[in-house]
């Protein structure tokens, strides 16, 4: 019998974990120390206290999985594509960069054990670590017996500042008070529903990403941007949302097959609506000047420009995603200064909107919608998971999600969506 491989006992690196242990504190201030006497060049390269940040989360999850099994890893990324909006790595706030260094100075220092993870051909494998004795030791070693607690920090709303650390909130407004409430009412539904994957048809490129399911990834939380409750909003953290989408088709309830469906173009949508005017009939993406089969860098560069706070940043990142398409699929996009034009030109009503940031007014519109939805349908006994702009029933219940998201929406903006 094939025997089985020891980095398969993994589980994936969980930020969510929070610890003021003197053994993690110690340990992660010592290993700091240690990085500005042995790589003080490179230092240079980095923000020291978003480094230190880093280094705390990747410790702390290294000491709550050792506690879990002695002999299980944790499986993370290096790679920048998962850190790109919209990919799991980047929903947690990590930097590829910052990831990588550490990883390395570590594994080199003799703190983890570390393999690096692979793509070939349709296979692969994350990069796996485990701490080592040398770890282990300094744990032990700064350990005050009955000091310190690691507990999960997700409560049902987090509220980040501009640089993304979490910040304490008024939660006896009745804004607050009535989020958090509606956050746990959806949670306390969806624990009496069975949410499963249909494991013997998922294809093997796929495995790599098979979730552990638990009580503790099966809750959502919403999170809040820039200190203001009206910028994000969006509903993160359950299993669903860190999974490839791919495989979200393969997602039971109760042990029924599902559906999966989502708003169209939601934000150029809403911002319509926002500009006082319903939208053209036509798909938003197709753009005056630029042919159809750039649909995909078209629709990166258009969220891509909502959610930029400047030209620049807005151009930067478009090319950072021509050039993955390139490498991809061998094809070449259009230029970022000519897709943004061409927006400009097919939607001239948006253009105020566009490369100010205002893509998380836009994130709280549709985390609002969300909570809608789900509080309906939940409440008819009907279990529904959101993916922000898309949702998931089992599939007897395709039409009561359909005619919910469009009633909700209409409701807010006095014309329907497109659905698909």
């Amino acid at each position: 019998m094939k025997q089985k491989n020891p980095l398969d006992n993994s589980r994936m690196l969980d930020i969510w974990i929070w610890s003021n242990k003197p053994e993690i504190s110690a340990t992660a201030k010592f290993i700091f120390t240690r990085l500005q006497n042995e790589q003080k060049p490179r230092l240079k390269e980095f923000k020291l206290p978003r480094l230190k940040n880093h280094i705390k989360v990747i410790l702390t999850d290294l000491y709550v999985v050792h506690k879990e099994d002695p002999k299980k890893y944790l499986a993370f990324s290096r790679s920048d594509a998962d850190y790109v909006p919209g990919k799991r790595f980047k929903k947690i706030f990590l930097n590829p960069k910052y990831v990588a260094f550490l990883t390395d100075f570590l594994a080199k220092e003799g703190f983890i054990e570390f393999h690096k993870g692979y793509h070939f051909e349709g296979n692969g494998r994350l990069s796996r670590m485990k701490a080592t004795p040398k770890l282990l030791r300094h744990f032990r070693k700064n350990r005050v017996p009955g000091q310190g607690v690691v507990l999960s920090r997700k409560p049902g709303i987090i509220l980040k500042d501009e640089k993304k650390r979490v910040i304490s909130f008024d939660s006896d407004t009745l804004e607050v008070k009535t989020m958090l409430r509606n956050v746990w009412k959806i949670n306390k539904y969806l624990k009496e529903y069975e949410i499963t994957l249909d494991v013997d048809k998922i294809p093997a490129k796929l495995r790599e990403f098979m979730p552990e399911i638990s009580d503790k990834n099966s809750k959502y939380i919403r999170i809040f941007n820039n200190s203001d409750f009206q910028q994000g909003g969006r509903w993160y953290c359950h299993w669903i949302q860190n999974i490839p989408s791919e495989m979200r088709r393969y997602i039971l309830i109760n042990g029924k097959e599902t559906v999966e469906l989502d708003y169209s173009t939601l934000h150029p949508t809403i911002l319509y609506a926002l500009a006082g005017e319903p939208p053209p009939q036509r798909d938003l993406y197709d753009l005056v000047g630029i042919s159809n089969e750039h649909r995909g860098i078209i629709k990166k560069a258009f969220n891509i420009a909502i959610n930029s706070e400047t030209m620049n940043q807005a151009i930067s990142a478009i090319n950072y995603e021509r050039k993955e398409i390139e490498r991809e699929k061998g094809i070449i996009s259009p230029k970022a200064k000519e897709i943004l034009l061409y927006i400009d030109v097919t939607h001239p009503v948006l253009s105020d909107y566009m490369c100010t940031g205002y893509g998380v007014r836009l994130q709280r519109i549709d985390s609002d919608l969300a909570e809608q939805i789900m509080l309906q349908l939940l409440s008819e006994g009907i279990c529904v998971l959101s993916v922000h702009d898309s949702f998931l029933v089992a599939t007897e219940f395709r039409d009561k999600l359909y005619n919910s998201m469009r009633n909700h929406f209409y409701n807010r903006f006095n014309f329907f969506p497109k659905i698909k």
